[in-house]
């Protein structure tokens, strides 16, 4: 496919990028610092500001982290490609990744560890976030019903997207007969207006925006009743760092670790906070962050969650070889 080939040269363009920047750098780890006077350990999370980086905020104003002896600071960066240099070189301690690229990058023998998730799939997949919205009067009612249909998302390769192909081939949908198209959410969903693709992979607001305007929800991305890719409470997104980083920082990896758990925890419990966390860090609009649909928050990771998700990836072409979920999972010496 012409997708896979476009992924193939990004993840190319990522360790090239990785290389480079990684012999010039401070060591692995350097970035982190004890701050004697107050007893704490300074740490980075390069991330982009998401529902996802929720729980690393609530973690911050809640005291989460300094009860579990961290000091964090949230690094803007672009994406997951972007963060991955400086991760690499210790300027940043720890970064944040939907699973999908972060899967990718360990099989092209990046040395990166995951230590604990944070959005995840909830209990009732229509109340999912991610989901396949198609045109109103499209007249699709199944997924295996996108063959032959235009469908956007905003990234091939994505996690939504890695879940809506899997969950089409096992609908019976025809290898290669979904068209995709790829473009930003918000033209989406004026795409679906204008009528010029079919169906469109969305996450919130987006979703909400695109029902709001009479489309129509066909599936959740992740967990189709008949053929789930996830199972309930799966994290899609994790926090990860460089296996050098932790085998140098195991007690700050598990004092991460403990804490991400801890703060996810909240997330889940105390929605209204993750609302005022989205307005006031996201700019979303207070009535926007009202109605949409809050991902689960989960931080323990099995491995298992990862495993589902990379074989989703080898069923669509996204991954040539097996994948160890639990290996590739953080877990101290001894």
């Amino acid at each position: 496919m012409k997708q896979r080939t476009i992924l193939a040269v990004v993840v190319v363009a990522l360790l090239t990028l990785t290389g480079c920047s990684s012999q010039g750098g401070q060591a692995p780890g350097s970035g982190t610092s004890a701050d004697s006077s107050s007893g704490v350990t300074k740490v980075s999370i390069g991330g982009v500001v998401t529902t996802s980086t929720v729980p690393i905020s609530l973690g911050q104003s809640e005291g989460i982290f300094k009860k579990h002896g961290l000091d964090v600071t949230m690094e803007p960066t672009q994406n997951f490609a972007a963060a991955v240099p400086s991760l690499m070189n210790g300027k940043l301690d720890f970064a944040i990744a939907a699973v999908p690229p972060f899967i990718i990058a360990l099989q092209q023998r990046m040395p990166l560890v995951a230590v604990a998730g944070t959005s995840a799939t909830v209990a009732d997949s229509t109340q999912e976030g991610n989901q396949v919205v198609v045109r109103r009067g499209s007249g699709i009612k199944t997924l295996a019903e996108l063959e032959g249909k235009k469908v956007a998302t905003n990234q091939v390769g994505s996690g939504p997207y890695v879940g809506v192909l899997a969950t089409y081939l096992r609908s019976g949908g025809a290898p290669d007969g979904i068209e995709w198209v790829s473009m930003p959410m918000n033209e989406q969903v004026a795409g679906l207006e204008s009528g010029s693709i079919d169906a469109a992979v969305l996450a919130e607001p987006y979703t909400g925006m695109a029902l709001a305007d009479g489309n129509v929800p066909l599936a959740s991305a992740y967990r189709d009743p008949q053929h789930p890719i996830l199972n309930a409470g799966d994290p899609y997104v994790v926090v990860l760092t460089s296996k050098s980083y932790a085998e140098k920082n195991p007690k700050i990896v598990a004092a991460m670790r403990d804490a991400l758990d801890e703060a996810n925890a909240f997330a889940a419990d105390h929605h209204d906070k993750v609302v005022d966390v989205l307005v006031s860090e996201t700019g979303m609009d207070a009535k926007v962050a009202a109605t949409i649909k809050i991902p689960g928050f989960v931080g323990k990771l099995t491995g298992a969650e990862l495993q589902r998700l990379a074989d989703a990836m080898l069923e669509v072409g996204l991954l040539k070889k097996k994948f160890d979920g639990a290996a590739a999972v953080w877990q101290p010496a001894g």
